[in-house]
């Protein structure tokens, strides 16, 4: 099982056993069931098979029950063990009770090969149905085996049953062997690595069956590229101990003779391997290279004639080597992520290559600093067969305050490497060490009267290391001084002290009275530790106290509608600088007005005024605004306001908009673009986050403008530059889109009063009789989800599993997911149970997890099979989805058979 804990042996969950008796729809199929199981069967009725299982569990229930306690058992870590013909591999064998006991070992059924099993000291040969023995079990209930898929010369898989028994309890180990002979030519080898200049590899070949006459066998190169490869034939090792090139060429010939014949010179047995010595002679390329050396057969044997063992792959690495260097970064900060150096084994000119042996790059410092305690970095080690080797280096934290440069010299020794380096590396290369400590400048304000004072404060990330002295270096300073904050530690040069575990230092900036200008000034401060300057610049304006401040007016709103009734306008008045006295300024009427009082408007107080407190720098009024609602077709009106001070105005004119209601559109205005843009956020959400499954999204037209007159009859329509966007037609004020289909699509609404014609005017791309508004359309496309559970879809009863959903993208809202049982499931509500029965992934997310577990009883499944098929499927935002999971939820109330019934039943069957 892949999740959950094992109930009573590991192989295959709570019981040694069988699987159920159901076909993958859930419906029991006569001739169908699936073994896959250590139990042997015959082939027959699957409803006799069903009848005998629910007898033989009857029995051992009925045994079961008239014990006292529990026999011990025999359990597997796993039901099944695969091998390639020639490896070996490991079961574990434990007693449930952790005693000691003699394990009986019975081979059920063999096939198609042999294996070998051992147990400390304790060997069983599994050749054939009749080989038996006993495993002794050590006195902490467990023993390790060990097995071995035996080599033979047929090309046939093996498959072997074994059976371990005590008393009437058992478990099933079922092997199965790959047989490693793909052909009659049997070729130890498919792949080759050889050194270009000498270097000799060999690999051997054979015969899987004695043939009836004498079998040629050539081994040909083929297919070279950038290498010359040559083989010779031997029948003993010396190729590879001293090499004669004249003895290698293109293709040699190895003659193998049939059982009973007596094999001539340069003959052999047909069982007996003979050796291929391949050598790669040195070539002019600095390139890697490969050949492909085939083993053709040819014989009057009609079993051998034109048959090709596998073929056998080289590769050549050229005997010029060089390394380069590269980094994943120029710079390392004080105590953040580590950067990788990276050095890479290639030929002169070619791709990364590799080399059989690993390969050691040294990294010495150049110079003396920094010091080595500023940084540290690992050994750099380019493996055995790798192309490339890497190491890391981390700056560590210092208490220098500056950034450090370190240059490293790369070397490698070609000492013990062959000679295959025809280029020493002897590169340099740098790494910037930047300093962690981070310095800010803050001032508690950001203009000063002359002669007032400015609080400044410096502050170090981390906190300090060492002690460290701070100063302040003014720039355009116009007489300004600058000390220590009172109480703040410092020197007899001005310096403020950060103690170290500290962070803070504190100053006071004194501004200097000027009475020869009235201009303001600028005082620039900045940081310094030691000689560097550090955290950026800060500005302070000293305002002079003769200048005379600058005004600007704003209205909020700045319209109102002609029908609107009586309007509250705020009128605001800033000034660049604090008013030396309290200051009222006087709002009038500006003749450029095309609004008349009392004609177009009236306007509350008669007498307009604004104050600004000393010191302050803004003053506001509220003016009541009652536009007069008429019938006449005319132009939007203004009214200009503007402000005077000792008969003089000061600053900008203010603009208020009396919007006719009477013209086309007239009390009709377009929202602004963030509540437009809301709107149509809020209705996607509402339909169901990214579009589940196509909903359409209603939006309502209305809520795209601001309405004059909320009794107006208005008129909406709508168009896009993508037609596929909008939806079935719509009543009312409700607009339908697609957002499935939106793309990057503009889609316009329009508004007007209804019935009113008029001129057009141009909107963005469209044209629009009436207020209009364009929205741009970027909904993604619909999401899919997906269910997901372990590889191993079983779960016995008291276990349980995981299932995940996951999205395709993250959902933009919170999206409800749950699963649901399907009506084609054998299992009932009373079988398992879900945790949690509805999950959430939240916005910005992809996923949700479900725990699945089968609920436990004492009894077996009254329809006789030992498993119940549950299909879950997804629910997303109420809606279904296209997505399922099943499980087999099984009967933990149902033991094993004992072997000696597996086998009645397989004869029965």
């Amino acid at each position: 099982m892949r999740s959950g804990s094992r109930h009573r042996g590991e192989a295959g969950g709570g019981w040694s056993g069988f699987p159920p008796l159901l076909a993958t729809d859930g419906r029991n199929h006569k001739g169908d069931c699936d073994m896959r199981t250590g139990a042997i069967f015959a082939r027959g009725s699957c409803r006799a098979l069903a009848w005998l299982l629910a007898l033989g569990a009857a029995v051992v229930l009925s045994a079961g029950e008239a014990a006292a306690q529990d026999p011990p058992k025999p359990e597997l870590s796993s039901g099944t063990l695969n091998l390639d013909e020639g490896d070996s591999g490991t079961i574990r064998l434990t007693v449930d009770d952790g005693t000691a006991q003699a394990v009986a070992v019975a081979v059920a059924s063999i096939e198609g090969g042999t294996f070998d099993m051992s147990s400390g000291g304790q060997a069983i040969p599994i050749a054939a149905t009749t080989s038996t023995g006993t495993i002794s079990v050590a006195a902490n209930g467990s023993s390790l085996l060990t097995i071995t898929a035996n080599d033979d010369n047929d090309s046939n898989d093996a498959r072997a049953v074994v059976t371990f028994t005590i008393g009437a309890e058992s478990a099933t180990l079922i092997l199965r062997a790959t047989d490693d002979d793909t052909s009659g030519v049997i070729v130890s080898e498919r792949s080759l690595t050889v050194h270009e200049g000498g270097d000799v590899e060999t690999y051997t070949i054979k015969l899987g069956t004695s043939p009836s006459s004498n079998v040629t066998v050539t081994a040909a190169v083929t297919r070279q590229v950038n290498a010359r490869i040559r083989v010779r034939t031997t029948d003993d090792d010396s190729a590879t101990t001293t090499v004669d090139e004249s003895a290698f060429g293109m293709s040699r010939a190895f003659v193998f003779v049939p059982d009973g014949a007596t094999p001539a010179t340069g003959e052999t047995l047909w069982n007996v391997a003979q050796t291929v010595a391949v050598l790669a002679e040195g070539d002019a390329n600095t390139r890697n290279g490969s050949a492909t050396i085939t083993n053709k057969a040819s014989s009057t044997d009609g079993d051998y004639s034109g048959v090709s063992g596998r073929s056998v792959a080289v590769t050549e690495y050229d005997n010029v080597r060089t390394i380069t260097m590269s980094t994943s970064a120029d710079t390392a900060v004080e105590g953040d992520k580590k950067i990788t150096i990276t050095a890479t084994l290639s030929a002169a000119g070619d791709t990364p290559s590799t080399l059989p042996v690993p390969v050691t790059v040294n990294l010495t410092k150049k110079g003396t600093t920094p010091p080595g305690s500023d940084y540290s970095l690992s050994t750099l080690t380019i493996g055995a067969n790798s192309a490339s080797g890497s190491a890391e280096l981390m700056a560590e934290h210092d208490a220098d305050p500056n950034d450090e440069t370190l240059t490293l010299i790369a070397s490698v020794d070609d000492d013990g490497n062959d000679g295959v380096f025809s280029e020493i590396v002897n590169e340099e290369f740098s790494i910037t060490l930047m300093d962690d400590d981070t310095y800010t400048l803050a001032a508690d304000k950001s203009e000063v009267a002359e002669g007032g004072e400015v609080m400044l404060t410096v502050k170090v990330a981390p906190k300090a290391a060492l002690e460290t002295k701070v100063g302040i270096e003014l720039y355009r300073a116009s007489g300004a001084k600058i000390a220590p904050a009172e109480g703040q530690d410092a020197d007899e040069d001005g310096n403020a002290i950060i103690d170290i575990g500290e962070d803070t230092a504190k100053f006071t900036l004194t501004t200097a009275k000027d009475p020869n200008d009235a201009e303001d000034e600028i005082v620039e401060v900045r940081a310094t530790v030691g000689s560097s300057a550090v955290g950026d610049r800060v500005s302070i304006t000293v305002l002079d106290a003769q200048a005379s401040p600058e005004y600007t007016l704003s209205l909020a709103p700045d319209s109102i509608g002609e029908a609107d009734g009586e309007q509250s306008v705020m009128l605001t008045v800033m000034t660049n600088k604090e008013v030396a006295a309290d200051t009222t300024l006087t709002l009038a009427v500006d003749p450029s007005s095309t609004a008349m009082n009392p004609a177009d408007y009236s306007i509350m107080p008669a007498e307009m005024m604004v104050m600004i407190d000393k010191g302050e720098k803004m003053g506001m009024a509220t003016l009541m605004v009652t536009p007069v609602a008429d019938s006449m077709d005319e132009s939007n009106e203004t009214i200009v306001l503007t402000a005077w001070m000792d008969d003089a105005q000061v600053g900008n004119a203010a603009t208020l908009t009396i919007i006719d209601g009477d013209s086309p559109g007239s009390g009709i205005t377009p929202k602004s673009e963030d509540d437009v843009a809301m709107v149509f956020t809020d209705a996607i959400e509402m339909a169901g986050g990214l579009m589940v499954g196509g909903n359409m999204v209603s939006v309502d037209m209305s809520m795209l403008f601001n309405m004059a007159d909320p009794t107006m009859e208005v008129m909406y329509t709508a168009s896009s530059s993508d037609e596929s966007v909008l939806g079935a037609s719509s009543s009312g004020s409700m607009l339908t889109l697609d957002p499935m289909m939106a793309g990057m699509s503009t889609v316009s609404v329009e508004a007007k009063p209804a019935g009113m014609a008029s001129s057009s005017a141009a909107v963005a791309a469209f044209t629009c009789t009436g207020a209009c508004v364009s929205v741009n359309l970027d909904v993604a496309a619909a999401i899919s989800f997906m269910l997901e559970g372990p590889e191993d879809m079983n779960i016995p009863e008291g276990m349980s599993a995981m299932v995940t959903v996951t999205a395709s993208s993250a959902v933009v809202a919170d999206t409800e997911v749950m699963l649901m049982r399907d009506g084609t499931s054998t299992a009932s509500a009373d079988d398992y149970s879900i945790e949690p029965m509805m999950a959430t992934i939240m916005a910005g997310e992809t996923t949700a997890e479900f725990e699945v577990m089968a609920l436990e009883d004492d009894m077996m499944e009254s329809d006789g099979n030992m498993a119940e098929m549950l299909t879950l499927f997804l629910v997303v935002d109420d809606m279904q989805m296209d997505q399922s999971v099943s499980f087999y939820l099984w009967d933990a109330a149902v033991p094993a058979l004992p072997v000696i019934a597996q086998l009645l039943l397989a004869a029965f069957l």
